[in-house]
């Protein structure tokens, strides 16, 4: 019996991302299951940010990165011809323009088209561009996928989506981040954060907090991991605050495993997040989490006071003052970091490929 065919969408496979590594973790399970083909929209870079098996075909509908208007031109035409000569049993398109992009592309054809959204919809409201991509994505896709219960309901109450379309699925937790090489050290006094510098990471955020804990702790230290267009903006304004000693830019990395046991507590500043990826390897890691209670994500993961501290929105001195307290109190740390496995077993991939699976494998049917 033949394997079925399942094409991944995807914006640009060749960056960095919360998405682009969920598609590296997902079809590195799926490979097993079906013959898969990433189909990405653009080509920024040379080479793939994240691991994906050597057995998987990649097709580029555009060989470089461009902006969204030609993105939304030529990627739709190109992935249309791809659409219409591979005979997809299921086409899943990863993200808000790849969901658009292959809406539009499948018509006429009719591929089984899942959607899976991995942000919040009720975080982009304001962006016009985004609600209407996702709008007429809700329309034309045969399955919604989101990343929590809240996204899901929100399809359903603003776009009236039928709700035998819609299902949450997490994203998963690697298996090769549920050990620890080095236990768990509540003494470490380690911050860290492994970002993206984008607006809606808020890095701003992060400073502010960052200069108000120093006040209380001089000798703080928060390594951040990551870059992203305003890397350099950021690192100028570290330098002028005079936090270069305390705020350590440690750029990227590629295996972020010994990272995450390098430290004392996670620390996420984002305005808004679908389901963090970074919130999953900390629970994964056993280390304890702050964030900001923002509308979606952060709060599906971390239980407050349990595994992690919740911190309502933007109010940088209160985060600053709970993530201090807490780094000087290594008996609370040690519980929340035995706390963290009690909340793993919803996101253990073995669990989350089952349900990707009973999805794909209708095949619209």
């Amino acid at each position: 019996m033949s394997r079925k065919k399942l094409a991944v969408v995807i914006n640009d496979i060749t960056t960095m991302g919360g998405v682009q590594k969920i598609c590296s973790v997902l079809c590195s399970e799926f490979v097993r299951m079906y013959d898969v083909t990433i189909v990405s929209l653009g080509k920024t870079n040379q080479s793939f940010y994240y691991d994906f098996p050597n057995d998987i075909k990649v097709i580029y509908t555009i060989r470089e990165s461009v902006r969204i208007r030609q993105l939304l031109a030529d990627s739709r035409k190109n992935l249309r011809k791809v659409l219409k000569k591979n005979k997809y049993d299921c086409v899943l398109s990863l993200g808000v323009i790849a969901g658009f992009i292959t809406s539009l592309a499948n018509i006429g054809i009719g591929r089984y088209h899942v959607f899976a959204d991995h942000g919040a919809l009720c975080n982009q409201l304001d962006d016009k561009k985004a609600t209407f991509f996702r709008k007429v994505t809700a329309k034309c896709a045969d399955r919604i996928v989101s990343l929590t219960k809240t996204t899901e309901n929100d399809y359903h109450k603003i776009f009236k989506t039928p709700k035998d379309k819609l299902l949450t699925i997490p994203n998963p937790i690697e298996d090769s981040f549920l050990n620890r090489d080095i236990p768990y050290n509540p003494q470490n006094g380690t911050v860290l954060s492994v970002t993206r510098f984008s607006e809606e990471k808020g890095i701003d955020l992060l400073l502010k907090i960052a200069k108000k804990a120093v006040s209380i702790e001089p000798d703080l230290k928060w390594k951040v991991y990551g870059d992203g267009p305003e890397f350099d903006f950021y690192k100028e304004q570290i330098e002028k605050e005079n936090l270069d000693k305390n705020i350590l830019l440690m750029g990227s990395a590629t295996d972020l495993k010994p990272v995450y046991e390098d430290a004392a507590v996670f620390a996420l500043t984002s305005y808004r997040e679908g389901l963090p990826v970074v919130l999953l390897e900390s629970l994964a890691k056993c280390l304890p989490m702050i964030s900001f209670d923002v509308k979606t994500g952060a709060n599906e993961i971390i239980a407050n006071g349990e595994n992690g501290l919740l911190v309502p929105c933007y109010d940088t001195e209160l985060f600053a003052v709970k993530m201090v307290d807490l780094l000087r109190d290594s008996k609370r740390l040690e519980e929340m970091s035995l706390n963290c496995r009690e909340y793993q077993s919803k996101f253990l991939l073995c669990h989350v490929v089952e349900m990707w699976d009973d999805v794909i494998s209708r095949g619209g049917k």
